[in-house]
C-alpha cells in the first residue's frame, strides 16, 4: 500500500482504536450482509455511509447480536463527538513515531486539523442530503428536478471530500522525508493490528 492511499484513512482508524469498545471480528464480510440487518441498523449504515471508514463497516457487519450493534452505534457517535481530542492524541503519537521536527509539527498539526474539520462538515452535509433523498424517493409523486438537485449536491460534496484528501496527502508528502513516509506507513499498519486486538478483547469483555 503506497503513501497516498494510506494517508487518506489514517486518522479515521483512530476513532475505532481509541473509542470503540464494541465487539467484532477481523474476518472480511460481504456487502450482502447489510441486507440481513433489521431496518434500524440498515438505516444507521445508510446515514453513516460517507463518514464511516470501511474497516468500521466491516466490524459492524461482523457483529452477532443487537446488543453489540447498539453498543457500536453509541460508541461510534461518542467517538465522533470526541474527535478533536482524539486527533490531537493521534498527532502527538505521530510526532513521536516519525520524530517530527518542531517545524514539521507546527505545519502538520494545523493542516490536519483544518482538513479533517472541513471533511467532517462535508460528510455531515452528505448524510443530511442522503436522508432527504431517501424521503423523496419514497414519495408517490417524485419531483425529478428535486432528485437531480440533491444528487448533484451529493456528487459535488463527494468531490470536495476527495479533493481535501488529496490536498492533505500532497501536503504530507511535501513535508515528510522519504524515511518518515515509510515510518508513517508502518505506523498505520500498527494501528490496524492494534484495532483487531482491541476489538477482540472488547468482544470478550461484553460476552
Amino acid at each position: 500500500m503506497n503513501f497516498k492511499k494510506i494517508t487518506s484513512f489514517g486518522l479515521g482508524l483512530l476513532l475505532i482504536v481509541c473509542m470503540l469498545a464494541a465487539a467484532g471480528g477481523n474476518s472480511l464480510v460481504q456487502r450482502d450482509d447489510a441486507r440481513k440487518l433489521s431496518p434500524k441498523y440498515r438505516e444507521f449504515l445508510a446515514e453513516t455511509r460517507q463518514s464511516m471508514h470501511p474497516d468500521e463497516r466491516k466490524v459492524f457487519l461482523g457483529l452477532k447480536t443487537d446488543k453489540e450493534r447498539d453498543y457500536f452505534i453509541r460508541e461510534f457517535w461518542e467517538a465522533r463527538r470526541g474527535w478533536e481530542n482524539i486527533s490531537t492524541l493521534y498527532l502527538l503519537r505521530m510526532v513521536q513515531v516519525l520524530d517530527l521536527t518542531e517545524g514539521q509539527t507546527a505545519k502538520i498539526f494545523p493542516m490536519v486539523n483544518r482538513v479533517e474539520k472541513e471533511k467532517r462538515e462535508m460528510n455531515r452535509n452528505i448524510g443530511l442530503l442522503l436522508r432527504e433523498l431517501r424521503g423523496k424517493v419514497r414519495q408517490q409523486d417524485v419531483d425529478e428536478n428535486e432528485l437531480s438537485r440533491i444528487m448533484h449536491e451529493i456528487k459535488d460534496l463527494r468531490m470536495q471530500v476527495k479533493n481535501k484528501e488529496e490536498e492533505l496527502q500532497d501536503f504530507l508528502e511535501e513535508n515528510l522525508t522519504i524515511q518518515q513516509q515509510a515510518k508513517y506507513i508502518i505506523f498505520i499498519q500498527d494501528f490496524l493490528k492494534d484495532l483487531r486486538e482491541k476489538l477482540n478483547k472488547a468482544r470478550e469483555a461484553i460476552k
